[in-house]
């Protein structure tokens, strides 16, 4: 009796180690496969204000680059302005440090206060983290596209990071407000060549799509009727009736009225930038016309 009460419980014993043993190797097995599959799981997109790929983790001097970048006193070749046609020598020190200097942009009681510079044709979002030295940094500065003329276009558009520290074009995000309207009304852009005082006509948000397809974006209306926003690839009107479908589009979406009006002919700046920090399709379009 005692032998077949010590075989069952050995029996009952043996079970017990093969159950426990069992859950533990499939346990082993489970946690092998999340380990080996983790990698992947995409990483989240690093928020730009500009559409742009998303920031690489390695150094910049690691990464493939067009040649290598001339020093700072020397000017990249896609520059070619003359600084003997310069009005404002205040520029020339400046110049003489980067020649993609084009002018300055400044809103005044605000912290936007910069140089704006011109991208190299080979890469037209040279400064989005770019500082005016062209060395790598995250906040970028203000910048216009190569096929930007400040002296020729009919509308140039100026491209700045919102950021978390209050930098760059934080303040133009604010823009959204109308009171923040109220109280700055007007921008000051000086180029090379001449001062500029710019009233802003329009404000509005723009909803990008993967980085490339943008369209006019209104809180209430939202984007049901998708109406293109071509106006970034634009710096001249090909006919009045063009530029009549840019007002008639700005007015349209605006965020609010601010009683100015644009002419044909009109010289035009537009500011852009993301509407948050971590913005990941809005962008805020502060329009303004040079008075």
């Amino acid at each position: 009796m005692g032998d077949r009460r010590r075989n069952a419980r050995q029996r009952w014993s043996r079970l017990f180690r093969l159950a426990t043993f069992t859950i533990c190797l499939a346990g082993a097995v489970i946690s092998i496969f999340f380990l080996l599959t983790a990698h992947e799981i995409p990483p989240p997109e690093m928020e730009t204000a500009m559409p742009t790929p998303a920031l690489p983790d390695t150094p910049l001097a690691a990464l493939a680059q067009p040649p290598t970048l001339p020093p700072a006193s020397a000017p990249i070749p896609a520059a070619e302005h003359n600084l003997e046609r310069a009005k404002l020598e205040k520029f020339a020190e400046l110049y003489e440090k980067n020649s993609d200097i084009i002018g300055w942009v400044r809103i005044p009681g605000t912290s936007v206060d910069y140089p704006v510079l011109q991208s190299p044709t080979w890469d037209w979002n040279f400064y989005l983290n770019r500082n005016f030295y062209r060395e790598y940094d995250l906040h970028g500065i203000p910048y216009i596209w190569p096929q930007n003329s400040t002296e020729e276009d009919d509308i140039t558009f100026i491209f700045g990071h919102n950021m978390h520290d209050g930098s760059r074009f934080t303040d133009v995000a604010k823009y959204i407000d109308a009171a923040f309207f109220q109280r700055h009304p007007y921008i000051e852009f000086d180029t090379l060549y001449a001062e500029g005082r710019y009233k802003i006509a329009f404000v509005f948000q723009v909803f990008v799509v993967e980085n490339v397809n943008q369209y006019f974006y209104h809180q209430m209306r939202g984007i049901a009727d998708k109406v293109e926003f071509p106006y970034t690839f634009v710096t001249s009107w090909e006919s009045e009736e063009a530029f009549r479908g840019f007002i008639e589009r700005s007015e349209k979406y605006a965020l609010y009225k601010t009683g100015i009006e644009v002419e044909y002919g009109d010289r035009i700046i537009a500011l852009w930038t993301c509407t948050s920090p971590t913005s990941r399709e809005h962008r805020l379009v502060v329009v303004a016309v040079k008075r």
